[in-house]
């Protein structure tokens, strides 16, 4: 099964942290999954054609308030070349309003607040529906996935929310494969607000965690 992950950023730039956190946090599963990084400067044709060609059987996408648009087109292209392809997208985007996004865009699923459980549940689900083929039992399995919307034979299911999970469990989330150079780079040391100030998606979780200080320190030395 392959897998693509997909971030489209504001500016070449930037890099995408959450496509890393979902691949990294499943590196032990038995599948393909690689990553690809584009921004809203890009043609949409180059990016259809990158995804289209990498002849992906999942591809997932991380959602921001300046590629929303971006990501709803794109996946309406991926549909037309390809109705099999299976499509996700996760992010503050789209946490909120699961239901909306997939009943107003190509999307199949839609994996809301912390992605790395319920995205490793869902590759799990869907490693095992390849492998046996088992449409009834694929169905009932990631429809009761936690965190997650699904939108299976046009009628939309949700697994209920999610529990936040401990920030340690995370996976360090590059490699010396990445190439970062000329880019700005991203390291989460905590997750979670103690504000709540009324325009910020980050106010709605205020369950404040953080790393542990030695895995920090040991972990920044990557950057040196």
């Amino acid at each position: 099964m392959k897998v693509l992950l997909v971030g489209i950023n504001s500016k070449f730039i930037h890099s995408n942290l959450a496509v890393r956190y979902l691949k990294s946090y499943t590196s032990d599963l038995e599948y393909s999954c690689d990553i690809m990084e584009f921004s809203i400067n890009d043609l949409k044709e180059k990016i259809l054609n990158k995804i289209i060609n990498y002849k992906p059987d999942i591809v997932g996408f991380s959602t921001y308030i300046w590629n929303t648009e971006y990501v709803s087109e794109i996946s309406r292209l991926i549909k037309l070349i390809n109705k099999d392809i299976k499509i996700f997208g996760g992010g503050p985007e789209v946490s909120f309003n699961g239901k909306d996004v997939l009943s107003n865009t190509s999307m199949d699923y839609v994996i809301e607040g912390e992605g790395e459980e319920t995205y490793r549940e869902f590759i799990k689900c869907a490693l095992k529906y390849n492998s046996t083929k088992d449409k009834v039992e694929l169905v009932k399995s990631i429809k009761d996935i936690k965190g997650l919307h699904s939108k299976i034979d046009g009628e939309i299911f949700y697994g209920g929310q999610r529990n936040v999970m401990d920030i340690n469990n995370i996976k360090f989330p590059y490699g010396y494969e990445d190439n970062l150079e000329n880019k700005i780079v991203y390291y989460e040391a905590s997750r979670g607000c103690p504000f709540g100030c009324k325009y910020c998606l980050s106010s709605v979780d205020r369950k404040v965690r953080t790393l542990d200080l030695n895995r920090v320190k040991k972990e920044l030395q990557f950057f040196g």
